[in-house]
């Protein structure tokens, strides 16, 4: 007989370093063993002629580099106790060398090139190690879910269409599964998304 057990969910905000550390500590305390970590989470701030709370910039900045990082660094030692710990970041385009701005913010704009620089550096501080910093940098995307027809239908697109959230989910499975001794970036088409100015 097989038994279900409860998926373990623990509640993160990644702008707040108090909630992270609590976050680890619930985690630590179900389990001794963290294989993969995956970061995509950032706080979405769009572009626009006013001026920002001071609680947005914080928050958006925080999520995606303080936040990731201090994630990973606490469950760095469960990380030990894996065979093949990956951490696997979800960029953006907008987080890459010479990005157009388009409607992100400069705050959102900052915020994933300092998530994708820490990618960067775990690439290098992990070599010669067990573990493999891995990035995806997906483009401007369109949201499809599972089980409905955009998300079926995602195969049959041409190569001028837009990237999808099955496309993110894909690539990092590809990452994921390549054998140990690759470290994987994945990016979309320069010309895709107006990458450059």
């Amino acid at each position: 007989m097989h038994v279900l057990r409860a998926p373990r969910l623990s509640a993160l905000d990644l702008a707040d370093a108090n909630i992270v550390e609590t976050c680890v500590a619930t985690i630590a305390s179900l389990t001794s063993r963290v294989a993969i970590v995956i970061n995509n989470g950032a706080m979405w701030l769009e572009a626009w002629s006013g001026s920002y709370a001071l609680d947005e910039v914080l928050a958006v900045i925080n999520a995606a580099i303080s936040g990731t990082f201090l994630l990973f660094q606490g469950l760095h030692p469960l990380m030990e106790n894996s065979e093949e710990p990956d951490v696997l970041t979800i960029g953006s385009i907008s987080g890459l060398p010479n990005a157009a701005l388009q409607s992100v913010s400069v705050p959102f704009y900052a915020a994933k090139r300092g998530q994708v620089a820490l990618a960067e550096g775990w690439l290098q501080a992990f070599r010669g190690s067990r573990f493999r910093s891995l990035q995806v940098n997906p483009p401007y995307l369109d949201e499809v879910l599972p089980g409905q027809q955009d998300w079926d239908e995602v195969e049959t697109r041409g190569k001028d269409a837009r990237a999808t959230s099955r496309d993110v989910v894909e690539a990092g499975l590809v990452a994921l599964t390549r054998p140990r001794h690759i470290s994987l970036t994945i990016e979309p088409d320069a010309d895709d998304g107006g990458l450059f100015p």
